[in-house]
């Protein structure tokens, strides 16, 4: 893995509940900006000409799997 891959990572130690997540998001988000739900994705798909940019396309693939 090279520096520029581990910069994107994010490293978890402890699997977070969701209702702490959401719990979270109620003290800073007004009611309509909290999720209704979480998915966990260990990396975002990124665009192969410039690999700052989120693919949303494949994203929102899978997150239409997932459901």
């Amino acid at each position: 893995m090279n520096l520029l891959q581990e910069e994107r990572e994010i490293i978890v130690q402890n699997e977070i509940a969701n209702n702490e997540i959401i719990f979270e998001l109620k003290k800073h988000l007004a009611t309509y900006m909290i999720p209704s739900k979480i998915f966990y994705k260990k990396s975002l798909p990124l665009v192969p000409s410039d690999r700052n940019k989120i693919n949303k396309e494949i994203l929102k693939e899978d997150i239409i799997n997932n459901i």
